[in-house]
């Protein structure tokens, strides 16, 4: 009987051996392992108390058995009794020291009980003791992830696929974790595929593929999928509010009012529908229906928190428009306050003073420079809202020019430097061991990346505006390229990062201090490079570009030697779909709206204003 018991269990006939095992059980209730092995089929099955009875009569027989205190942990886990499976997992350690299972089951429940520190040291020592643990390393990277140390989640997620690459709920995690990336929208569309070919009905998957098509702007292939998802279930609120974001985005604005009026005629509780309202209530005259619903909304608890933060910045972003700045401000304040990610000013500063010493004048002397003679590289720089967007669409406008957007290779070169050059220094230390075969060999690649682009293009820009970080590198790798710097009021490009959920990858965007300290490091950074580059670079105040578009236009296009073309006063019609947060702004007209803009919040920013007061003023290079 115990055989065939066994047997069942292994085939996953649990139906048939729970019934034996119970048979079992009570012909010989002094049998530890028949009740052990009547849990583990209880608990498959869903039959939670009567698992968690098994494992009670397991273990009052044999109150030491490791297994049977991990698995009645698994059933304590699994009712939500976090604290009970706790003292289940520690007791069973103390008789297993080392388990691999349970160690790993040990740090799931610390993680389900929030204690996310402890949870992390526990599965790094089972990695530790057991690398090929692919779970384990899944389960450290969600560690991580919620944890914010979404490098190392990457790491971990990455190393777990490697391990067994047919991992729907991996595949799932690292896309999930690339789609909050700027600049890896590519990465993420890719293990999103890999998950839906894993598991095709997955909607989860499908949604993360159509939003990373949307953020490439290829909003046609977005809404394809959302209308499939939407023709299989008419009742799914997200389909249906995923396409109404995209017919906004296309600019087909009665289109995606219908499907939200259709969405609200339901009564949504979809975050995002609310959000397309904020965007179009204007035109349809009905900005007080969209305020009252998202704040209604907001004072529930039908939203997640990633739901509710992103509705903070969409109405605050819709009351700043209708020049209720007390509201708008609070709405974003509670945003940042809510996607909070830890940021050391002393560490930004102390890479500030790393790149200002390993690209010294005297070391861009002699550190190799690219042999190519490419010169379609334009790379558009400066803090993020301060006109980057802008100047690549009036340059994407040119026959001659492709707009590439915001690339992350040169972040992907200067992170995999230390690596390739070895000697144990991290970078931008390591540059000192640069040699003419690596930096020829990196600008190829960035090279191929155009190609992949355009191969008929003069130029091809690359709006990533942090790499001003990298520009260094950039002059040792292309020195044909052309930069382009986007600058802007301090106070107004610091309150329009605030207003928008960039979320982790910009920690010190959350609060108004960190801020105003980045910014001051990012002039800092600026004015090295302004005296011991060769490369030339062309600062674009944006104050400027809004006050002169044609003069400052046509600049932009003769320092890119290119002759003048009408079509890039036009820029607004040309129907190129920009993915950032600029992207309705580049549909119109130049317009002054924004100049000026944070002194209808100045008694809300004290903070910026004093951590910006020792910043010192720009000086243009033209």
């Amino acid at each position: 009987k115990m055989q065939k018991a066994v047997t069942a269990l292994q085939q996953g006939r649990l139906p048939e051996a729970a019934r034996l095992l119970g048979r079992i059980c009570k012909s010989s209730p002094g049998d530890a392992r028949a009740w052990l092995l009547l849990a583990s089929a209880q608990g498959q099955l869903g039959n939670l108390p009567a698992a968690l009875d098994a494992c009670r009569r397991a273990l009052a027989i044999n109150p030491g058995n490791a297994r049977a205190l991990s698995i009645q942990g698994n059933v304590q886990a699994s009712l939500g009794q976090t604290d009970a499976a706790l003292d289940s997992y520690r007791k069973a350690l103390e008789i297993a020291p080392g388990d691999p299972g349970i160690l790993n089951n040990l740090g799931n429940a610390l993680f389900l009980a929030g204690e996310l520190e402890e949870a992390a040291r526990v599965l790094e020592q089972l990695i530790r003791l057991k690398p090929d643990y692919a779970e384990a390393c899944n389960n450290l990277g969600n560690i991580y992830k919620a944890l914010n140390r979404n490098n190392e989640a990457i790491q971990h997620f990455r190393r777990s696929i490697t391990l067994n690459p047919g991992q729907f709920e991996v595949w799932l995690n690292l896309g999930n974790i690339y789609s909050d990336r700027v600049g890896f929208p590519e990465a993420a569309e890719e293990c999103f595929r890999k998950a839906l070919q894993l598991k095709p009905d997955s909607r989860e998957a499908e949604s993360g593929l159509a939003n990373m098509l949307r953020f490439q702007g290829k909003l046609d292939a977005s809404l394809a999928i959302m209308q499939k998802a939407l023709d299989k279930d008419p009742a799914d609120d997200t389909a249906m509010a995923g396409i109404a974001d995209i017919l906004e985005r296309l600019g087909r604005y009665e289109e995606a009012y219908e499907r939200v009026r259709t969405l609200l005629d339901r009564n949504t509780e979809n975050a995002m529908a609310i959000d397309v309202l904020t965007r179009l209530c204007r035109r349809f005259d009905c900005c007080g229906e969209a305020i009252d619903i998202g704040e209604r909304l907001l004072a529930g608890d039908c939203l997640n928190p990633h739901g509710q933060q992103h509705l903070h910045f969409s109405l605050g972003k819709l009351l700043d428009k209708l020049a209720e700045y007390d509201r708008a401000f609070g709405h974003f304040r509670t945003g940042n306050e809510m996607g909070h990610v830890p940021f050391d000013p002393l560490e930004r500063e102390a890479l500030t003073s790393a790149l200002i010493g390993a690209y010294s004048r005297d070391a861009l002397t002699t550190l190799p420079k690219a042999s190519h003679q490419d010169q379609r590289p334009v790379f558009i720089v400066g803090m993020p809202r301060s006109g980057t967007s802008l100047t690549e669409q009036i340059l994407a406008s040119h026959p001659e020019v492709h707009g590439a957007g915001e690339l992350n290779d040169m972040n992907d070169i200067s992170a995999g430097l230390p690596g390739m050059l070895g000697g144990g220094l991290k970078y931008p230390e390591c540059v000192a061991n640069l040699n003419p075969q690596v930096v020829n060999q990196l600008a190829q690649r960035y090279i191929a990346r155009l190609d992949g682009f355009s191969k008929e293009a003069r130029r091809i820009t690359d709006k990533m505006p942090h790499n001003f970080i990298n520009l260094g590198l950039i002059a040792l790798l292309f020195p044909q390229a052309r930069i382009i710097h986007c600058r802007r009021d301090p106070r107004d490009n610091c309150l329009s990062i605030y207003f928008q959920d960039f979320g982790w990858l910009h920690p010190y965007a959350s609060r108004l201090e960190h801020l105003g300290h980045y910014y001051r490091q990012y002039q800092r950074i600026m004015r090295h490079w302004r005296t011991v580059l060769e490369v030339p670079m062309l600062d674009v105040p944006y104050e400027d570009l809004v006050a002169d578009p044609e003069g400052i236009s046509r600049g932009i296009v003769d320092y890119c030697g290119l002759d003048w073309d009408d079509r890039c006063l036009q820029f607004h019609e040309s129907g190129r779909t920009v993915a950032t947060a600029s992207y309705d702004q580049v549909r119109q007209p130049i317009y002054t709206g924004s100049l000026g803009r944070w002194k209808n919040y100045e008694r809300h920013i004290g903070p910026l204003i004093e951590a910006l007061a020792p910043a010192q003023p720009e000086t243009a290079i033209h």
